[in-house]
């Protein structure tokens, strides 16, 4: 609360009359500003948006009518447990507050994007799910060849001779118990053979590469998130190159370019919980993240969150990359300059997901030039 808080006081110079909502209630000031938690937020009968807000030490309801159209577009991308400003007037008895204006703590317009001063690239790979039957062997192949320089036109081979880092966003391995009857479609049912599986694939690739790994929610970390990094035993599957493990999320600089890494599990609770987006539209759920300036506000949702001290799903910086996997789809796209990544997965769609009714867009490697900050997609469905 209090690091988001400061963030709105920082950007906006008006927000720094503020008033506590126990002020409100009792001198039953007209005009007011403040700055809350939403503690919850529902629809009347007659259409209107209630959303109640608290600050340290008080809590009122704020009114957000179907009437005023824009307003209450935005009143429908309010979830709860996020930190929201408000502008409004109060009603005669204090009891009520109606909303003239909604801000989210959003990053600013005019970010300027940083740039690599060489020719270098990063690779996306997300949801590998080594030791699933539903593996894309073929395809995994393929990007492994293009990644050695024996695949590919003269443009697609030279672009590969200068990809130097894989970021690897989470779901390394397909894990063991995770979804329904998962067992049934194991290729490996030990999760430290999957591991060594792993480790023995990113053999395959170029030595000059420096691959990033990442957790998520099939990997054998706890399930809460922030998710630490792999543990020892499983590090020390994997040797002979440049492996860099970390937590999940991650922020982490290639070649001045900063990164923000996020497996993306809570990408559901946004979906589920915001009329206007869609699970199968991962780069808008991402610009509403960075829009709240928070990964995974919504505590008790879809995502497990962990109560640490310090919110560590809070965007205190802004990017000039934030990627994603989790939903299995490739996507990019891009928010006030920043560079937006669903990047795929290398598994055919499992029973699970087809019982969901969800359609997967795998093989597909999301590619940024760090000089340019231009992204494109290789596509290895083509390549088999």
């Amino acid at each position: 609360y209090e690091s988001l808080k400061n963030m709105f006081l920082s950007q906006r110079r008006g927000l720094r009359n503020t008033i506590p909502i126990s002020k409100i209630k009792k001198k039953k000031i007209r005009e007011v500003q403040l700055i809350g938690i939403v503690k919850d937020v529902h629809t009347t009968q007659k259409g209107h948006r209630i959303i109640e807000i608290e600050d340290e030490d008080d809590s009122i309801s704020l009114l957000v009518t179907k009437d005023n159209y824009q307003l209450y577009q935005q009143a429908q991308e309010v979830v709860v447990d996020e930190i929201i400003s408000v502008r409004a007037v109060s009603s005669r008895n204090g009891g009520l507050l109606v909303a003239q204006s909604i801000a989210f703590p959003d990053i600013n317009v005019n970010h300027k994007k940083n740039r690599a001063d060489v020719p270098l690239y990063a690779a996306f790979l997300a949801d590998i799910h080594i030791g699933s039957k539903k593996f894309l062997e073929d395809q995994w192949k393929a990007l492994i060849k293009w990644l050695n320089g024996e695949i590919g036109n003269s443009r697609q081979r030279e672009v590969a001779g200068r990809v130097k880092y894989i970021v690897i966003p989470g779901d390394t391995v397909d894990g063991i118990g995770v979804y329904p009857n998962q067992e049934e479609e194991l290729s490996i049912r030990d999760i430290y053979n999957q591991y060594k599986s792993l480790a023995d694939e990113l053999q395959k690739l170029p030595d000059h590469l420096s691959i990033i790994i990442q957790p998520g929610n099939h990997d054998a970390v706890r399930p809460a998130e922030p998710q630490p990094a792999f543990e020892e035993e499983i590090q020390d599957l994997f040797s002979g190159r440049e492996f860099i493990f970390v937590g999940n999320p991650c922020y982490f600089s290639l070649h001045n370019i900063e990164v923000l890494s996020y497996h993306g599990q809570s990408l559901l609770d946004f979906a589920t919980n915001i009329p206007t987006l869609k699970y199968n539209q991962p780069v808008e759920i991402m610009k509403i993240a960075l829009k709240k300036r928070h990964l995974a506000p919504i505590y008790g949702g879809h995502t497990p969150i962990a109560p640490e001290h310090e919110d560590y799903m809070v965007i205190d910086r802004v990017p000039d990359i934030f990627v994603t996997g989790h939903v299995h789809l490739s996507s990019i796209g891009e928010y006030r300059g920043v560079t937006l990544i669903n990047a795929s997965s290398w598994q055919a769609q499992t029973s699970y997901q087809k019982m969901l009714n969800f359609i997967p867009d795998p093989a597909k490697l999301p590619i940024v030039d760090l000089k340019t900050g231009n992204a494109t997609t290789m596509d290895f469905n083509r390549a088999v």
